[in-house]
């Protein structure tokens, strides 16, 4: 990797758990860094962001929908607060009753990543920490899950409003991210990226710079007001007009349209499913006309467009749009489609996947005479136009003018003065106190060999199973199911297991502590290899006696049993995370080299898979007769046919009547000879009667079910004839 820092940033993103803010001014390859490094980790990952737009253009979803947020405040106490500004713990967790799946993918999740993070306030972010440590039971800052934030606090500031801050300002000095109480406590990591993708020009460059940290020169200003011209009118080359609010990007863009010749085009966007309003990454109806000024919001996997270039629409024919770029060269747009996704987790390979609730699909495309500094984040242009009047937000000017590639494209509207580029000290303050490159380097290495030892112990680590056994108990107290007083003691001593490995987990887990910690000085991994090696042994083994053949013999012991299909669809969850476990011990590794070298004993193969309750499909129609069939050919009785089933006396002896009258099995090997011969006299002397009125006739006992099983066999013989 070409840059060094971005390297640093992988490594530890890749290699640590650090927590990482993840920094840089606009066009340093922020974005790009996030796509490529998580196409590289193993670790099971989300991204989420503050907005709706935000976490769409990141690939990702909404922080409040993830964690199911009420959009009230948070205070990160118990004291009493008004419930209609904040929650303080006690109320959020009433807002975290999350059901077992979402449970199990945060269980699971090992990398945050956090878009737009200069967006995000600071007790948002302990809001994140609390619910990490409820759900995960880990009393470490975020649940022991690493946080990758990403953004550039000098941009848009969090927005808090005064009746919000008047409560959090007791909790926080700032409302900013790197105030809250969890990222300082997680000692967290900066790395600041430098290396400028987006300006070439170098006086531009130290401008933007100085500019960031708002320490403007007097020059700087007297530099930039070079480009001030209040009448400027670009006549041939396309400029891009940067102003505050909306309504005024709005009124320039819709004056412009008017001066167009011929009747406006309305293309509508294709809502697929679900995706909010407040989500939509473009104009739901994009209006154009051919000349209109549009810009390009979106990047082009083929590389012919990119977020923010400019361009002329040049012909409209249906729904045949055609643009001109300023190099003269054309192309027919199509519609691209955006996602909105949620994450689950895959049962058969524990990993976190995003899946597609919906999809927005329209035109990549906006007008673009004119747009706020607000929707300009993340875009470049060559050419633009700034007007900011008296308005500046804190870092308003530098999002703005760090939009332009270089001071010759650059016009100013309104002058820029020091009182402009105004910074918040406390960013400031943040920034400096960040580790510098050399002192990254040390920090990497010590962070890697923790980690690698964390991961070494985590793979001996059996909550997530004992959470699973706590749910399975929960599970079976609110539901009827066969052969509950059996699950409870299977549960149970699955429990007590897990706590007394706990116990011998902890010694273990000291002596491999120790290991790990002579290692930089012994540079000998001989004995941690060894100590791992035993330990997976003797855990494979235990796990495979104690708890995989218990509970596969558990839910094959209901193959036969009905209404059970949510009860065994948990137990396949549950066995599927357990060997998980045993995966993950068998692939333990140590500073990126493989422990495990013997042949694995233990796999899935070794349990036949083929009349496996846990495995079975929904049941067709008429399942359950089959069974019937199944069992019977297996030389049980009816009496233990309707036990193993869960099924009535009389729904079994049905079965058996029809499978008599299909010729699946013969009568003489329900009934005695002699009483068949008995019944079938007394069947074959009244046809006309009911069945009970047949019975009633019959001078000694019978039951119902054979006289069906006679009558099905002599329906079977005249058949036959």
């Amino acid at each position: 990797m070409e840059n060094p820092r971005l390297h640093l940033a992988e490594q530890f993103v890749l290699f640590t758990r650090k927590n990482l803010f993840l920094t840089g001014r606009a066009g340093t390859g922020k974005t790009t860094f996030l796509r490529k490094v998580l196409q590289k980790t193993t670790k099971n990952h989300m991204i989420v962001a503050p907005t709706g737009v935000a976490a769409i253009n990141a690939g990702g979803i909404t922080i409040h929908s993830l964690f199911q947020f009420p959009l009230t405040a948070f205070t990160p106490d118990n004291q009493p607060t008004d419930f209609n500004i904040a929650n303080n713990r006690h109320g959020l967790a009433k807002h975290l009753r999350y059901n077992r799946d979402k449970n199990q993918l945060f269980r699971e999740l090992e990398l945050l990543v956090i878009d737009e993070i200069s967006m995000v306030r600071a007790d948002l972010l302990d809001a994140i920490d609390y619910a990490l440590r409820r759900v995960r039971q880990i009393d470490q800052p975020f649940g022991n899950v690493q946080l990758l934030v990403i953004g550039d606090l000098f941009q848009l500031a969090p927005v808090v409003k005064q009746n919000v801050w008047n409560i959090l300002q007791s909790h926080y000095t700032s409302p900013y991210f790197f105030d809250a109480k969890s990222w300082a406590s997680s000692y967290p990591i900066t790395i600041e990226l430098t290396k400028i993708y987006r300006q070439s020009n170098q006086e531009f460059i130290d401008i933007l710079n100085r500019m960031r940290y708002g320490s403007s020169t007097q020059q700087d200003i007297e530099r930039l007001n070079q480009n001030y011209n209040p009448s400027f009118d670009p006549v041939d080359e396309k400029y891009i007009t940067l102003t505050t609010h909306n309504h005024k990007a709005n009124r320039i863009n819709a004056d412009k349209m008017k001066e167009l010749p011929g009747s406006p085009k309305i293309f509508k966007a294709e809502i697929n499913n679900q995706f909010n309003e407040n989500a939509y990454p473009a104009d739901f109806e994009l209006t154009l006309r051919k000349g209109a000024q549009v810009m390009f919001i979106r990047n082009d996997a083929e590389g012919r467009y990119f977020n923010g270039k400019l361009a002329e629409v040049i012909s409209i024919s249906g729904d045949d749009l055609k643009v001109q770029f300023e190099n003269g060269d054309t192309l027919y747009v199509e519609p691209v489609t955006w996602d909105n996704k949620h994450y689950e987790l895959n049962s058969d390979t524990n990993e976190i996947e995003a899946k597609v609730m919906g999809s927005f699909t329209q035109y990549p495309l906006r007008l673009a005479w004119a747009i706020t500094v607000h929707k300009s984040q993340g875009l470049t242009f060559d050419r633009m136009i700034v007007d900011l009047d008296d308005s500046f937000a804190s870092g308003q000017a530098y999002v703005a003018l760090s939009r332009c590639t270089s001071l010759d494209g650059l016009v100013l509207l309104s002058k820029m003065q020091i009182r402009n580029v105004m910074v918040n000290d406390q960013i400031v303050t943040y920034h400096d106190e960040a580790p510098k490159a050399d002192q990254l380097s040390t920090i990497l290495e010590t962070a890697k060999l923790r980690f690698a030892g964390d991961e070494l112990k985590s793979i001996f680590d059996f909550n997530k199973i004992a959470f699973q056994a706590d749910d399975w108990l929960e599970l079976i107290e609110d539901k009827k199911i066969p052969q509950k007083e059996s699950a409870e003691k299977l549960i149970h001593q699955i429990q007590e297991q897990l706590k007394a490995w706990d116990k011998i987990n902890r010694s273990f887990q000291s002596e491999l502590h120790y290991l790990v910690a002579k290692y930089p000085t012994t540079k000998d991994a001989s004995k941690i290899h060894d100590r791992v090696v035993k330990g997976i042994d003797y855990f494979t083994g235990h796990i495979y006696e104690n708890i995989i053949i218990p509970v596969h013999q558990h839910a094959e012991s209901l193959t036969f049993k009905t209404k059970v299909k949510k009860y065994l669809a948990f137990l396949t969850d549950f066995q599927t995370s357990v060997w998980a476990q045993m995966d993950k011990l068998y692939r333990a590794s140590f500073l990126g080299q493989d422990i495990y070298k013997d042949k694995i004993k233990y796999n899935r193969q070794i349990l036949t898979k083929s009349d496996s309750a846990a495995n079975r499909k929904k049941p067709k129609k008429g399942a359950t007769f089959q069974d019937t069939l199944v069992l019977f050919k297996q030389g049980k009785t009816a009496e233990q046919i309707a036990e193993i089933s869960s099924l009535a006396p009389g729904t079994i002896d049905s079965h058996l009547a029809k499978l008599i009258g299909q010729r699946a099995i013969k009568i003489s090997e329900l009934m005695a000879d002699d009483r068949i011969e008995k019944l079938s006299f007394y069947m074959l002397k009244n046809t006309d009667i009911s069945m009970t009125d047949l019975k009633a006739k019959i001078p000694f006992d019978v039951e119902y079910g054979e006289l069906r099983m006679v009558r099905e066999h002599l329906n079977s013989l005249k058949e036959g004839d």
